[in-house]
């Protein structure tokens, strides 16, 4: 359970999933990257959350670097400003942040999750939570993006249109 006390924070709703994509113009946020506090962005080391998927008799999610910058603008914002939340202050959520980078969703999901260690262990914790797993093994989402910058950890699925 205390390993799960950062992700109770903020539970993902039904309002984190995106059915019907509307166009938004919202800046990205700049990212800044310093080597000893991000991880590696996008397709490395998507056996965890693939293994859960085809446990589920589901097909695996490919890396897609739009969703990857898209993940890491989030992280990286969360991390300078010091919040921990799917919409940001200004009121963007995982949909518009998705949009920005340059990506048409027709579904979308994002998790996050601090203060945990690894990829490893975000994923782990993700699925021992009902809202995370069920974002993790939705049957339409088709791609994913990952990005941990610092102790903020962000996984957005999607499906494009």
């Amino acid at each position: 359970m205390r390993r799960l006390a950062p992700l109770l924070l903020a539970p993902l709703l039904a309002g984190c999933f995106v059915v019907v994509p509307v166009p938004v113009t919202v800046p990205v946020p700049t990212v800044r990257t310093t080597p000893a506090a991000t991880q590696p962005v996008g397709a490395p080391d998507a056996s965890a959350l693939n293994a859960y998927r085809r446990q589920a008799g589901l097909t695996p999610l490919a890396p897609n670097p739009k969703l990857a910058r898209a993940a890491r603008a989030h992280a990286q914002d969360m991390a300078d400003r010091a919040y921990f939340a799917h919409r940001s202050p200004e009121g963007a959520t995982h949909g518009t942040r998705i949009r920005a980078a340059g990506y048409a969703p027709c579904g979308a999901a994002e998790n996050i999750a601090e203060g945990l260690k690894s990829r490893a262990d975000a994923m782990a914790a993700w699925m021992d939570s009902p809202g995370h797993r069920r974002n993790m093994l939705h049957p339409r989402m088709r791609e994913y993006g990952y990005a941990q910058v610092g102790r903020k950890q962000v996984l957005v699925l999607a499906t494009p249109c």
